[in-house]
């Protein structure tokens, strides 16, 4: 009896596992799991050999029929499920309100609530900090233990922890306590680190609570038939974290990838020397089940592993993995698991994803990690494939500002798209990314093939993309020099210098923004920089962005674009000169091209040039949002601006070949004008006359849609046909 009520509460431990709340009708599929007679409350399945993908439910109501049922663990393989008849759905209104306060971390008191049939079988619901919910079980003579929280002793068999029962993902789980009479004590941990327990005290009759009991001791039975046909495999090493003064302590994950259980006795860690045997729990290793080996101080739910030395996780070597002369190993990442303020596990493919959506909920979000967790893996035959050398791979793509989403600036979504330039596959998990102060342990979650691209990146669009290492870019400047180099080698290339170079010469400035609206990436060939051709951005962007992160993205262009419109002088509002709204207005009839350069000439001799996107119809270059004409969309750079003296030359060139597409002469005296007394400024527009005569004049538009009111003596007409008066309707 004793054994059999131990393996009933292993099993719905593992209920828990479950983190989000659910409130569902049951799916055809799941309801043959729970056809059972009205009267009996209760459904257990355990099944540790299950080899489909579990999935976690913390705690979810279902309706089946007349019934209303709570149920908890992993489904397939480890779930809990309590019924009762619920003619009037008050216990579905119930248990769902003390829930939704759960969830808010909130401290309701108990609501007891009668099965509709036989009000014999009652529940009680509520939410408890963990001293009452200890006060509750200070008399149980019996239990599954789900969480380290409520530690009882188990040493006599009376109680379960993760070494008596299997489940196949290792976290916080449910707790059941037996309590005296034939109550039952169902505990569900805090979704968060929130400190607020759910709680269910069960009352059964005489007859269900021994049924009840009988189903609970199935477990040690199924566990001792697996054991019976176990496998001397080696599990694999798939995670582990070495980091002194963590919150997570230190840890060690084994994970079973095969899909028969793996015999657990006579394995050991050794680490330089040191050789430590693993504590004895169930005694195999289902398949698809992760156990975490921590240190005493880990808050991780663990199976507590001592006489290793810690500290040299952080030293160059292996850890080792042995059971009768087979040996499986993994190659540590030879220094900390902390890169600034974010720390990072180390898995088979490297440093581990910040962006998993699978992270640990109750660690900070500065841990990177999913301990206890199946992990993704390379197969077997990959294993022997040779690191990736740090000199073969090049920039692709790069973003210096982000993305807008919602109209708001997204500084994370900065990236970088390295090119891999080798001629076999290779593994990444030994590269490392530098710059400014930064540095950044990256890799992809998969062997990378020749050619691939690997995004360095906080991209939401590109999650669960196995070539995306998930880093956050934000204090990534132009500026910075950057460089990748292989921790283990130390060998290393220098990516990016700081400077913007085109067919010919570096350019002074590149404008990659409209602002409140788009943003645009360069790509890098040769050590020149492009922008790309215009396309559409990923779902969720302004179609104007030109941001495409993952993927070889193209520049290249035929065509050519015309100055049409310049305002060397700016813009008066009222009697306030206003020099920000200086901008350059280029036209294509080319649906094709997609950027320009400008190059600017002073008569004193000095030249600067400025590398833009543009596209079919009229562009805009200036420093930022025009004042006197707001509805104006232009491409800008903060540093932007025209002189106003002396003899200047504008020329709009070819980014790609280098050549001269046109060019604009102007002195202070014209085209356009900056008249300071009278506070007038024209700018200078391009027309074609009857006959092909090319002309430069002076803009005269007293009414102009789209102008600010208080700029009437501003004449221009950016990203639109300059008009003149007759023509204005």
């Amino acid at each position: 009896m004793q054994k059999r009520i131990n393996s009933i509460f292993s099993s719905s431990f593992r209920l828990w596992l479950a983190l989000p709340f659910f409130y569902c009708k049951i799916s055809e599929k799941e309801r043959l799991w729970f056809e059972l007679p009205v009267q009996n409350p209760f459904h257990l399945n355990y099944d540790p050999e299950a080899r489909e993908n579990p999935r976690s439910i913390p705690v979810r109501i279902l309706t089946l029929d007349s019934r209303t049922c709570l149920q908890s663990g992993e489904v397939p393989g480890y779930a809990f499920t309590f019924c009762l008849s619920d003619a009037d759905r008050s216990i579905n209104s119930t248990w769902e309100n003390s829930i939704e306060a759960w969830r808010r971390k909130e401290i309701s008191p108990e609501r007891t609530v009668y099965d509709s049939v036989d009000r014999n079988i009652s529940a009680s619901i509520g939410t408890f900090k963990i001293n009452e919910v200890r006060k509750r079980i200070v008399k149980s003579g019996f239990g599954i233990l789900g969480s380290g929280e409520l530690k009882k002793d188990s040493s006599d068999g009376m109680f379960w922890d993760r070494r008596r029962y299997v489940r196949k993902f290792h976290e916080p789980g449910f707790s059941l306590f037996r309590l005296e009479g034939n109550e039952w004590f169902w505990v569900f941990p805090p979704s968060e680190s929130s400190g607020v327990y759910l709680t269910l005290k069960i009352l059964l009759p005489p007859g269900l609570d021994s049924d009840w009991t009988n189903r609970l001791g199935s477990i040690p039975s199924t566990n001792e038939k697996i054991l019976a046909n176990c496998k001397a495999d080696l599990p694999e090493i798939s995670e582990i974290f070495g980091e002194t003064e963590s919150v997570s302590g230190r840890w060690i994950e084994l994970y079973n990838p095969y899909p028969h259980p793996i015999c657990e006795f006579g394995l050991q860690f050794v680490l330089f020397g040191n050789r430590v045997s693993l504590p004895a729990s169930v005694g195999f290793f289902a398949p698809g089940e992760s156990k975490v080996y921590a240190e005493e101080s880990s808050i991780l739910e663990k199976i507590l592993l001592t006489g290793i030395r810690w500290g040299d996780l952080k030293r160059n070597g292996t850890l080792q993995l042995t059971k009768e002369g087979s040996v499986s190993e993994r190659v540590l990442p030879g220094g900390g698991y902390r890169f600034g303020e974010e720390s990072y596990s180390w898995k088979r493919s490297g440093f581990s994803d910040c962006g998993a959506p699978e992270r640990t909920s109750f660690l900070p979000e500065s841990y990177c990690m999913d301990p206890g967790r199946p992990s993704e893996r390379f197969a077997s035959d990959d294993r022997r494939i040779g690191l990736c050398d740090a000199r073969e791979f090049r920039i692709e793509e790069i973003n210096f500002l982000g993305a807008y989403r919602d109209g708001k600036l997204r500084p994370d979504y900065k990236f970088i798209d390295l090119e891999y330039t080798g001629l076999t596959k290779c593994d990444s998990s030994d590269l490392e990314l530098s710059f400014g102060s930064t540095n950044l342990p990256i890799s992809a979650r998969s062997l990378l093939q020749p050619g691939a691209i690997l995004t360095v990146g906080a991209i939401p669009f590109l999650f669960g993309k196995a070539e995306l290492s998930y880093r956050n870019l934000s204090n990534l400047k132009g500026t910075d020099s950057i460089r990748i180099r292989n921790r283990t080698s130390g060998s290393e290339k220098n990516l990016w210098n700081g400077e913007f170079r085109g067919p010919e010469s570096a350019y002074d400035r590149v404008a990659l923004e409209i602002p409140g609206t788009a943003t645009s990436s360069l790509l890098v060939r040769e050590e020149k920089v492009y922008i790309p051709k215009k396309e559409l951005p990923p779902d969720g962007l302004h179609p104007s962005h030109r941001f495409f992160p993952g993927r070889k993205t193209e520049f290249d262009f035929s065509g050519s674009a015309t100055i049409s419109e310049v305002s060397w002088a700016g813009s008066y509002r009222g009697n306030e000169p206003i020099s920000g709204d200086r901008f350059l207005e280029v036209r294509s009839e080319n649906q094709e091209v997609s950027s320009a350069v400008l190059q600017t000439q002073t008569s004193g001799g000095g030249i600067s040039s400025i590398l833009f996107p543009i596209e079919k119809g009229w562009s805009l270059l200036s420093s930022g949002k025009l004042t006197c004409f707001p509805n104006s969309v232009s491409w800008t750079e903060s540093n932007f601006s025209l002189p106003q003296t002396g003899g200047n030359v504008l020329r709009l060139l070819d980014p790609i070949r280098g050549g001269v597409w046109g060019e604009f002469r102007y002195t202070s005296a014209g085209p356009g004008k900056n008249d300071t007394r009278g506070k007038i400024r024209r700018s200078a527009f391009f027309l074609l006359e009857q006959g092909g005569t090319e002309i430069w004049k002076d803009s005269d538009l007293p009414i102009f849609p789209g102008r600010s009111e208080g700029c009437e003596g501003t004449h221009a007409s950016p990203g639109a046909p300059n008009a003149f008066p007759a023509e204005v309707g």
